[in-house]
């Protein structure tokens, strides 16, 4: 198993309560066994190479790495990282850094690496699809992918890695030529099954080659693993002909005893949850209010397979859909009512009983963990997921709350509008007291006149982004405004 940090959008995609439930306790045994006793401390990824021994990262721009990668003819190996990415920061440290794999790297690649939220790591990352940190890329001088490996790896298995991709090198089956050839019809099983895997290998998918393999595939066969793959990977909308396969499929596959296969049921539950918010995102963009509802429903289908689902649970989930779709669509004369409805519903919640799930989460979290060693438990990145999922159900509520009160900041002026968001911003604060939850305070309490204590929670954001190390420009600058 690697380590691997997931970057989500700041949307729905992770916003479900489901879809916690099903990811979050695996995500975090997966974090703890693999990077929590080797992450020591922050470590600037300027300082984490050995220049003299390890790999030598070109510098400069992505172009004139091609450029040097042709005149050498050599393949490029690129590192995609973030600054907050903690496996990123140990390996850099720890495998780049090693004399060996510098001497192996840098004879047979020329060597890259960008961060993903920075200059051209952005669009790097979109055109190559990394959404996972570390993400390792193996390029050809002309721009091609040919291997990847996805989370923190030591020297071992990182050698190994680059010499599966130096041996893809003069594969004839590039992807850029199984495309080619599949747009020129070249449709029957071994090629479709070819380009479907190689789609896979670079983290692409292809709904409409997908859909022509599986006509061309007895039915029973669709539930061969290595079918699975293909169909979990490349089903990307609700109208593939795979999708109500996967849908019956996926509660089977994550009882199963084989672990691989519950990690592919695990894997088909997200791809489906991800295909509702593209499907979502699509909706907001073009603001319609019919695809939303047919993502509703096929959301509702999911739930139907899934235990301990009531009525009540799966109108929550609806609402909650519409809520999003609303505010993102500016569509406050809809959003409004169902915001109160579920505003009012958190505030009614007693604060022991969310704090009694808190406490239920993180006795499973501890059962989960109960087999990680007791010197693991000592490093400081599991004691931060320690104490996050001890608040785990509050924190949940506070983000509700805060966004919702958000939403009538910024979009509403009346005072009583306002002061029942200033309510709800005080009750998040209640169970979470984060400067971003505070700063909505302020915003609320400015609009409706209250400048001095607008001030007094800004000044109380500034105190724990210094106490967290964060840089406090953005709340200085909103407190200097204030001030005017």
């Amino acid at each position: 198993m690697t380590s691997i940090v997931f970057k989500t959008k700041d949307s729905l995609s992770f916003n479900i309560m489901q879809l916690r439930k099903i990811c979050l306790i695996y995500c975090c045994i997966l974090t703890i066994y693999n990077t929590v006793s080797l992450v020591n401390g922050a470590v600037t990824r300027n300082d984490t190479t050995n220049k003299a021994l390890g790999i030598k990262f070109h510098l400069g721009f992505w172009s004139e790495v091609l450029a040097e990668a042709k005149h050498q003819q050599k393949p490029i190996f690129l590192d995609i990282y973030t600054t907050w990415c903690g496996p990123c920061k140990l390996m850099a440290k720890q495998t780049f850094s090693n004399a060996k794999v510098g001497e192996i790297i840098n004879k047979k690649f020329i060597s890259y690496h960008l961060d993903a939220e920075k200059g051209e790591g952005i669009q790097l990352a979109k055109i190559y699809s990394v959404n996972v940190f570390p993400t390792s890329l193996y390029i050809t001088a002309d721009g091609s992918l040919i291997h990847r490996s996805v989370g923190y790896i030591d020297t071992k298995k990182f050698l190994e890695e680059s010499d599966k991709a130096y041996s893809k090198l003069n594969d004839p089956n590039t992807l850029i030529l199984l495309e080619k050839q599949f747009k020129e019809g070249k449709h029957d099983i071994d090629f479709l099954k070819k380009y479907l895997s190689k789609l896979n290998t670079n983290k692409k998918s292809d709904g409409e080659a997908l859909d022509l393999y599986l006509r061309l595939i007895p039915v029973e066969n669709w539930q061969l693993k290595e079918n699975l793959e293909l169909i979990i990977n490349n089903t990307t909308d609700f109208n593939s002909l795979a999708y109500e396969f996967l849908l019956k499929q996926t509660p089977l596959l994550i009882k199963s005893y084989d672990k691989e296969i519950r990690d592919l049921g695990l894997g088909a539950r997200i791809q489906q949850f991800q295909i509702i918010n593209n499907t979502l995102e699509k909706a907001i963009n073009i603001q319609n209010e019919v695809l939303l509802e047919e993502c509703i429903i096929q959301e509702l289908k999911i739930y139907s397979t899934m235990a301990n689902q009531t009525p009540k649970d799966q109108d929550k989930f609806s609402n909650e859909k519409r809520l999003y779709f609303y505010s993102k669509t500016k569509q406050i004369v809809k959003y409004k009512p169902l915001a109160l409805l579920e505003a009012n519903y958190l505030v009614a919640l007693s604060i022991d009983s969310i704090k009694a799930k808190d406490i239920e989460s993180y006795k499973l979290f501890l059962q989960n963990t109960a087999s990680v060693s007791d010197i693991k438990k000592q490093n400081q990145a599991f004691k931060k997921q320690a104490e996050r999922m001890q608040n785990m159900e509050s924190s949940r509520i506070a983000n509700k709350l805060n966004s919702i009160a958000k939403v009538f900041c910024e979009n509403l002026a009346d005072s009583s509008d306002l002061s029942l968001a200033l309510t709800w911003s005080m009750r998040s604060l209640e169970y979470n007291k984060v400067s971003t939850y505070l700063e909505t305070a302020a915003s609320l309490l400015n609009k409706l006149g209250r400048k001095a204590e607008a001030a007094s929670f800004l000044n109380e954001a500034i105190v724990l982004e210094k106490e967290n190390g964060q840089d406090t420009t953005r709340f200085v600058k909103i407190l200097n405004e204030l001030n005017k």
